[in-house]
């Protein structure tokens, strides 16, 4: 916790809490005898007591639990005489006690209190304490057995909860606060937190956001006084090794911060705890004090938590003294694996596996791999090889163990190699040559071919493997010759050269070989790869060295048809040689303008092979013309500018190129061609390569919006072409959240499929999309959806139907235009409201589950069952959080 947080000054809103937090009692008396509720929280669930506990004002403590005790008296009192409960009848005190205080709240409380509470049964109580007496009545129990009454019930709970609740043990019902016993464990004088025990306060209640208890709070803020203080007074009242929500206790928790000093306190008093309480003998206390039970995390035991030396030392004493079972076993590991990965115990772990062999056979994983292999991925290489020379058959025989599926020795090998563990490399490759060599391609994939290393690393690896394993000497030279070698090779140089040019350069003339000689596998020059990388620095380099600017790759292209974004390296490279550059046709009769045109260039080049001829209307071979090969819109833009006429565009070369074109290409032609006779032929094509398989840019949106006439030939178009797959694409806008597609489909009133099923996304309807994945405001499309003919009871792979999806996500789905308004659609259309998805829950869970209040208010009034049951076995009032569970029992 952040003792900051609790100043007064942060607190200077709530006047009673300001004079708590300033000390000053009184203030604060003052602002009790004007009316000040004690009990109110901030939104963080913070009282005046907790302001008080934090900044240790003894005083104000004092005359806030006097406060306490004279309501809770009046509890008790009405208890004993009114309701004519036995006193030792004390369980009533564990249910929430609400507080009425205005007269509206009192008067309101009054039309819901029981007139007999002694028939609600306890676990559902839910109490009142009125500041001002109504019709005498003090103290009320709700009637929440009452089925007429259960919303206008649950309405008055929600309108009390501001005001707090009487406890020390909890001041907030809506949120996870701490409570005092817990603050004061964290910040207080023991004064204190013997004042709030006997007063009532629990050492067992969790409270906060991770659940946790007061003793925790205590170990969390290192404050071993308070620690020992409840151990040698209270150990009665609470288990020290309680856990909080993430399944940790605070013997966990000092693990896990390397704290050895806490550490050997708490497992003292663990130990005292456990010995006293259970009768357990000391061996058995600490096999269970050393115990991380998280269901979550099976695989972690409480070991693995240890990292440093003192830490590791520690253990070390705990599982000698503790006589820890070696063979213990976690969800893919043992204890004694667990020793040797985390370097704890190990001399007597070694001498253990010394004694008995067979525990080098226990495996840690699935995979097979066992004790041996992990010794050795560990650099416990000395013991390993000291087992060799005294058992080698058995060991290598333990080393070598796999089945059907798994090889563990190959696994180790392929640590060893990603770790370039050069010591355990040798010793396994040498061990176990014979035993590698039986699947030679795996051993020379893992090793000679093993990809994404470093030169160096991998010249290294090789060399290991051939020194020790030279039957692989011919395979190394294989790989060498090989494409795959020779384009990472010459990748390497590549960015060798652009990183450190004059370093590179010697290195390479040195070889007796000319720079242009350096090609990959489909022949390009470093030259080549310069200008694919976009590499400006270095292509100047190189074509100071004179490099050969018309050399062609193994496809026909010289460097320059490699440019794409560039113009100074374009303008570079033609002032090379200009005339065979302008000249050059490739094999498919493309020239330097066509080529330029598809690699989306625009401006100055261009204009430069307009100056020297170029025909802006020049056509392919294959018919194809700049315009129709152009990529990027201001290729369009230019070329249209420049003279090159649309009318000579037709749907073959529109459709042919429009795969590779950008859209912003697409729409910078549209215009110019959407009134030609052919466009409606190929217009089909347009609507699913804008909306895309996800969402493309946003900036296709805004073109639709701005061209409503060519909007409405493209759909049109894709309607018309296949009434199937316009259902199938309105389903996939539906569930992309792509709104406007969505909408537009909906304006145009076609006769779709209305249910079809998106494959893609849970096998779900477009109506499940739109509540299931939302990035802006859908309800007016869901809202014309529900006009048509849809099945509202549909599911998805799920088994959720529209009603449970916008449930589920009715938390995040209010930001995008969702109200109740949604849901009363849906039940107009006769959505169903009791069914229940995979997990077993309802729509009311999930209201539940996201405390929507109005929408389970809603539902309970439109009939649904709260009798429901999940897979969880939970009624959905259970769904809710921890802290307020107490609250919602009787809705049941």
């Amino acid at each position: 916790m952040n003792r900051s947080k609790y100043k007064p000054v942060y607190f200077r809103t709530f006047p009673l809490h300001h004079a708590a937090a300033n000390c000053n009692v009184v203030e604060v008396q003052r602002q009790l005898d004007a009316g000040a509720n004690p009990y109110q929280p901030t939104e963080e669930g913070l009282t005046a007591l907790h302001a008080a506990v934090a900044n240790n004002s003894v005083a104000v403590v004092d005359l806030l639990l006097k406060r306490y005790v004279a309501d809770i008296s009046i509890a008790s009192d009405t208890v004993r005489h009114r309701f004519l409960w036995k006193a030792e009848q004390v369980e009533w005190k564990k249910r929430p006690i609400l507080i009425a205080w205005t007269e509206e709240d009192c008067q309101a409380t009054l039309v819901q209190a029981a007139s007999c509470p002694a028939g609600i049964p306890l676990n559902l109580q839910v109490f009142v304490l009125l500041r001002q007496p109504q019709e005498g009545h003090y103290f009320v129990a709700l009637d929440v057995c009452n089925r007429s009454k259960r919303t206008d019930t649950l309405r008055l709970i929600r309108a009390l909860l501001p005001n707090g609740v009487l406890s020390l043990d909890r001041s907030d019902l809506r949120v996870s606060a701490v409570n005092y016993l817990h603050m004061a464990c964290s910040y207080a004088k023991k004064e204190i937190i013997a004042m709030l025990i006997g007063k009532g306060a629990s050492l067992a209640f969790h409270s906060g956001e991770d659940h946790s208890t007061p003793f925790m709070a205590a170990c969390d803020g290192l404050r071993k006084d308070i620690a020992a203080f409840l151990a040698e007074n209270y150990l009665d009242r609470f288990d020290p090794g309680a856990c909080n929500n993430q399944d940790y206790n605070a013997l966990h928790k000092m693990f896990l911060r390397q704290h050895t000093g806490m550490v050997e306190r708490i497992v003292q008093i663990m130990l005292n705890y456990r010995m006293s309480k259970h009768r357990e003998t000391k061996l058995h206390a600490l096999s269970q004090i050393f115990r991380y039970d998280a269901a979550e995390y099976k695989y972690i035991s409480i070991w693995s938590f240890a990292n440093s030396a003192p830490m590791k030392k520690l253990c070390s004493k705990y599982i000698i003294l503790g006589q820890f079972d070696l063979r213990t076993r976690f969800e893919g590991s043992t204890l004694l694996g667990t020793c040797i990965e985390r370097g704890i115990a190990l001399d007597y772990c070694l001498q253990e596996i010394e004694a008995d062999l067979d525990l080098l056979r226990m495996e840690e994983d699935h995979t097979g791999t066992n004790v041996l292999h992990k010794l050795i991925r560990c650099k416990r290489l000395s013991f390993v090889n000291d087992l060799y020379s005294k058992h080698g058959s058995v060991v290598k025989e333990i080393f070598e163990i796999e089945n059907s599926v798994y090889k563990p020795a190959f696994d180790l090998l392929e640590i060893l190699v990603q770790n370039m563990d050069e010591d355990g490399l040798v010793f396994v490759l040498e061990q176990h040559r014979d035993y590698y060599l039986k699947d030679k391609e795996h051993l020379v994939n893992l090793t000679i071919k093993k990809p994404c290393m470093n030169k160096a690393a991998h010249e290294r690896l090789c060399e290991i493997t051939i020194r020790k394993i030279p039957q692989l000497e011919a395979t190394l030279a294989d790989w060498h010759n090989s494409s795959d070698w020779q384009d990472n090779a010459f990748n390497d140089l590549v960015l060798n050269l652009r990183d450190s040019f004059t370093k590179t350069i010697v290195q390479l003339e040195a070889n007796d070989r000319r720079l242009d000689d350096y090609v990959n596998s489909n022949g390009r020059t470093l030259l080549h790869a310069a200008v694919d990388f976009c590499a400006e620095e270095l292509v100047t380099k190189l074509l100071a060295r004179h490099f050969d600017v018309m050399k062609k790759d193994a496809k026909g292209c010289l460097p320059i048809h490699l440019v794409r974004r560039s113009e100074s390296i374009f303008e570079m490279l033609l002032a090379e040689n200009e005339t065979g550059q302008l000249e050059y046709i490739n094999d498919a009769g493309y020239n330097l303008l066509h080529i330029s045109c598809k690699n989306g260039l625009s401006g100055a080049p261009l204009e430069k092979l307009l100056e020297h001829g170029m025909d802006v209307n020049d056509t392919a071979p294959d018919g194809h013309l700049p315009l129709s090969l152009a990529s990027c819109c201001g290729t369009v833009r230019f070329l249209v500018n420049h003279g090159a006429r649309v009318e000579l565009l037709n749907e073959h070369l529109f459709s042919d190129r429009l795969p590779n074109m950008n859209y912003c290409a697409v729409w910078e032609l549209i215009p110019h061609i959407a009134t030609a006779d052919w466009f409606k032929s190929c217009a089909h094509l347009l609507l699913p390569w804008m909306v895309g398989n996800e969402i493309r840019e946003r900036s296709t949106e805004r073109d639709l919006e701005k061209h409503e006439d060519i909007r409405r030939v493209i759909f049109d178009s894709f309607y018309q072409h296949s009434k199937e797959e316009a259902s199938k694409l309105f389903s996939r806008v539906c569930h992309n959240a792509i709104v406007c597609c969505a909408r537009w489909f909906l304006e145009y009133d076609y006769d779709l499929d209305y249910d079809c099923r998106y494959w893609n996304c849970w096998n779900s309807t477009p109506l499940l999309g739109l509540f299931t994945y939302l990035e802006e405001p859908n309800f007016e499309v869901v809202e014309k959806l529900l006009h048509k003919s849809v099945d509202v009871n549909a599911v998805d792979d799920r088994k959720r139907t529209p009603l449970i999806a916008l449930a589920e996500f009715f938390k995040f789905t209010q930001s995008y235009g969702h109200s109740l308004e949604t849901f009363r659609l849906l039940l107009k259309k006769e959505a169903k409201l009791d069914e229940q998805d995979y997990s077993g829950n309802t729509a009311l869970h999930y209201a539940f589950q996201w405390e929507q209040w109005e929408l389970v208010e809603f539902l309970i009034d439109s009939g649904a069952r709260t009798s429901i049951k999940n897979a969880s076995n939970k009624l959905a009032s259970e769904m809710v959080s921890a802290h307020s569970r107490c609250l919602f029992g009787f809705i049941r």
